[in-house]
């Protein structure tokens, strides 16, 4: 009685559609070195392709800094991102007082007013000097 319980209980239990993201393991190593080297409770703006996935897994990966996103991460807007000008992530990285930027899979990678930290093939780690 409780095995028919129980397969009818799961039966009726629809299984949750995968929401795994495909993080390639090289952004994973990149944040590890980003860890190593940013002073605690750094603010750190994250502009990236895909940009939910990057900031999500950055947030997760540097829990001791405020991390913050030049993209949009919501649902409706966190597949794909837009341009990425200079101006406006120089804008964002004052309002927000960051003081360090990661950018990731854009092509992007040197700012004015910034000093290469880190360097990666798909990314790099940029200090925003005052």
């Amino acid at each position: 009685m409780i095995v028919a319980l129980a397969l009818v209980a799961s039966a009726l239990v629809a299984p949750r559609p995968s929401t795994v993201v495909d993080v390639p393991p090289k952004l994973d190593a990149f944040l590890s070195r980003v860890a190593a080297v940013l002073p605690a409770g750094t603010r750190l703006l994250v502009a990236a392709q895909p940009p939910a996935a990057v900031y999500y897994r950055a947030t997760a990966a540097l829990l001791a800094h405020r991390v913050y996103s030049f993209f949009p991460t919501d649902y409706a807007h966190g597949v794909a991102a837009g341009p990425a000008p200079a101006s406006a992530l120089m804008r964002t990285v004052h309002h927000d007082a960051a003081s360090y930027l990661l950018l990731w899979g854009l092509l992007r990678r040197t700012l004015p007013s910034t000093i290469v930290v880190l360097s990666a093939p798909d990314g790099v780690l940029l200090k925003v000097t005052p």
